[in-house]
């Protein structure tokens, strides 16, 4: 490469070679004699003032910088993440309280979850479970200190889905009904609003009213309880809207009812073993021998009798 005449380099064509690099390292390993004319001007800081400093001058790092650094970041194992030089410096000068006074604390201090602030924390949340996924060292300090009942009592009990149902209305201005049942009424009336019958009806403006007939009940209740509700209401004259025949259980893949007959709910109930298993695995046989009264005749050969089927 041909050299150049002196005098070439002057202030401005230093800052436009400079511009070439992103830290002051490259620049003097990639051109060293350029870097040298500036440091011997002492043009260096003027035409390197783009470039990331990744070794700042002595004495740079007092509190102010220190804080100034540590509000980039949300929590002290990010800040330690990012720039470990500052956390360290900051924690051995004693500044961190004060510095990272903004940030969330990922890991509470000793003691922190007293009884006062488990309540406070237990109220975000509708369950138990979900309480434990999402907080917890509070919910292990309100099982450890025996608070954990207490501080639930505002939420829900979780629902056995294999077994509770409620019943469900919607009722609609034209005099119409549609009774249902199921183990998640807020998941189901998503799904009737998406398609279907209802779906039909709120289509073409007729106004509606949803109604939770019951609270969450056993299905073999909530299968009796569903024809009574269908009968009271077309007792009073309301147009029935339900196509199918009650007794079909949400969570199932259940066949048209006049399928099971008691020969074919004998011959289904003969693989299983129990009553649990025989309503697990074929929810809609069993819903009918419950219906037709023919449960005691088709799990005879049962080892025991876990349902009653007196009602």
């Amino acid at each position: 490469m041909k050299r150049k005449p002196k005098g070439y380099w002057t202030k401005e064509k230093c800052h436009q070679e400079s511009l070439k690099y992103k830290t002051r390292t490259d620049f003097n390993k990639n051109k060293q004699h350029v870097y040298c004319i500036s440091l011997n001007n002492n043009w260096l800081n003027d035409i390197c003032s783009h470039m990331i400093q990744k070794q700042k001058p002595k004495n740079y790092w007092t509190k102010e910088m220190c804080n100034k650094e540590s509000l980039k970041y949300k929590s002290r194992e990010e800040f330690k993440k990012n720039n470990i030089y500052v956390y360290n410096l900051s924690y051995h000068k004693g500044w961190m309280f004060d510095i990272c006074s903004h940030m969330e604390l990922l890991h509470k201090p000793k003691n922190y979850w007293t009884k006062e602030r488990c309540k406070e924390e237990s109220l975000k949340y509708e369950s138990k479970s979900e309480y434990k996924k999402k907080s917890s060292g509070s919910y292990s300090s309100s099982l450890k200190n025996k608070w954990l009942d207490e501080i639930c009592s505002h939420m829900k009990p979780l629902r056995n889905s294999n077994k509770d149902r409620c019943i469900y209305a919607y009722i609609f201005s034209d005099n119409s009904v549609y009774i249902g049942l199921t183990n998640d009424i807020k998941t189901r009336n998503y799904r009737h609003l998406s398609k279907g019958t209802i779906h039909n009806k709120i289509k073409n403006n007729i106004s509606y009213e949803l109604l939770q007939l019951t609270e969450y009940i056993k299905v073999n209740d909530a299968v009796i309880k569903e024809e009574e509700f269908v009968e009271k209401y077309r007792m009073v004259g309301f147009t029935i809207l339900n196509k199918i025949k009650t007794g079909s259980i949400g969570g199932y893949h259940t066949k048209h009812i006049t399928y099971w007959t008691k020969e074919k709910c004998l011959e289904e109930s003969l693989k299983y073993k129990s009553r649990y298993s025989f309503q697990k695995n074929s929810g809609s046989a069993y819903i009918s021998s419950i219906r037709n009264k023919w449960l005691d005749d088709v799990c005879s050969h049962m080892v025991s009798k876990r349902y009653s089927t007196s009602f």
